[in-house]
């Protein structure tokens, strides 16, 4: 299980997905399905993050624990307007 969050760093929505294909991780944690989709659409690091923290700690969640599950979901947010500010120097094709 370690080798698919170690994944996580560099690729969070494969490990996801390997996460959810796997194992059973995912079962209880999240009331339906669409929170964790829209998760891994939109804060991958964070939905692994909350997953993790989930499973480690027996589904009981510290202040420390929602502290870093905070990180995530701003590591999240930076990816997001990172990407979203360097959108004009993407190639543009077809025109």
């Amino acid at each position: 299980m370690c080798c698919f969050l170690a994944l996580g760093a560099f690729f969070p929505r494969l490990a996801i997905v390997l996460i959810a294909l796997l194992t059973n991780w995912f079962s209880g944690v999240f009331p339906n399905w669409v929170l964790p989709v829209l998760g891994l659409i939109f804060l991958p690091y964070t939905t692994l993050a909350y997953l993790a923290f989930w499973h480690w700690q027996d589904g009981s969640l510290t202040i420390v624990t929602w502290a870093l599950v905070g990180l995530a979901a701003v590591i999240d947010i930076g990816n997001l307007a990172g990407g979203w500010a360097r959108r004009d120097q993407a190639p543009k094709f077809g025109r």
